[in-house]
């Protein structure tokens, strides 16, 4: 019977998301289920009615005009759309996973660049060998960030086709997308808090020091600090943001007013955005609030009045969500 549901479901995902369409949606499931039902008391094996079953129903031109939804029904010169299959989205979601890491850490390993001189003025005493050394990390440390973020990039290249290409879902590859979702819910959410609060506690080491008044040594480790606890929060938040909004990609890929789209139930929180160049940018909108205010405040050292960048990057960022996105409800 599940299988009966599920390719019903795909006949309709491309048809309009109205009234018409899911009243004939719900009479044909009807008329599957009581011919499937009827089969069985007859003594049919299960394969053998479902075949029957989707043998009878399963063309639906052949019945729109019974179920009045022909004037809903594709013309044949319609260009085609390409169905993600479970395995396409196993494939997917793997790879997400692997761009997520590989940016995080590409990004990990830009903002720690910066250490490398500071610790290596800080043990400049006789020889100029520590600067070097130091600068030598930076360049390094920074090549390697940025070869594994064109690295994660070209990983996700095999799947372009989701941005020009007309797409469609099934729903029990839908339900295994959002199960998997769910799945990380959880890790979502800690990674998101703990790398906030890495974030915003990196400045204490540096705020103890100035206080204590200690030596150059200690107070260089301090400033250095700012960086390795802000890379650690930022590596965090980047790969968790970075997989939870490509995971949630595949549940948009229905037509926008359809019943695939109807069905495809995004996150309560998720807010999908008109222009694509948002879809991909705000993701990454608190990590580069957060590097924003950590540069700003380094460079005045004005850290009791920088704060004021975090109420104004969140009333920004409702004001994003609510004039240029939109917020999904579940669906059918």
């Amino acid at each position: 019977m599940e299988i009966i549901r599920n390719y019903l479901e795909s006949m309709f995902a491309q048809l309009p998301n109205t009234p018409e369409v899911i009243k004939a949606k719900q009479e044909l499931r009807q008329m599957m289920e009581d011919k499937y039902s009827e089969l069985i008391a007859e003594g049919k094996a299960d394969n053998e009615a479902i075949g029957i079953v989707i043998s009878e129903f399963g063309n639906l031109d052949e019945i729109a005009e019974e179920l009045g939804i022909s004037r809903y029904i594709l013309p044949e010169d319609t260009v085609a759309t390409r169905t993600i299959t479970m395995e396409e989205a196993r494939d997917y979601m793997n790879d997400v996973q692997k761009r997520a890491f590989l940016l995080a850490l590409g990004v990990f390993f830009c903002i720690i660049s910066v250490m490398g001189p500071i610790i290596g003025d800080t043990f400049e005493f006789r020889t100029q060998l520590p600067t070097a050394l130091g600068i030598g990390f930076m360049f390094a440390s920074a090549a390697v960030g940025v070869g594994l973020i064109v690295f994660g990039a070209m990983l996700m290249k095999r799947w372009s086709f989701l941005n020009y290409e007309p797409c469609t879902i099934r729903m029990d590859t839908m339900e295994y997308v959002r199960s998997r979702i769910d799945s990380i819910r959880i890790s979502h959410a800690l990674m998101i808090t703990i790398g906030i609060v890495l974030c915003i506690v990196s400045v204490i080491p540096v705020s103890v020091a100035g206080t204590f008044n200690v030596s150059k040594v200690p107070q260089e480790i301090a400033a250095a600090m700012i960086f390795l606890l802000t890379g650690i929060g930022v590596f965090l938040i980047v790969a968790s943001s970075v997989r939870h909004a490509g995971f949630n990609r595949l549940l948009t890929v229905n037509e926008k007013g359809t019943i695939g789209a109807a069905y495809g139930a995004y996150d309560r929180d998720d807010i999908r955005y008109e222009s694509d160049f948002l879809n991909h940018w705000m993701p990454v909108y608190w990590p580069t609030v957060t590097c924003i205010y950590l540069i700003i405040s380094f460079l005045t050292f004005h850290w009791w009045s920088t704060w004021i960048i975090w109420p104004v990057a969140a009333i920004i960022h409702k004001l994003i969500g609510y004039l240029l996105g939109e917020k999904k409800g579940t669906g059918l």
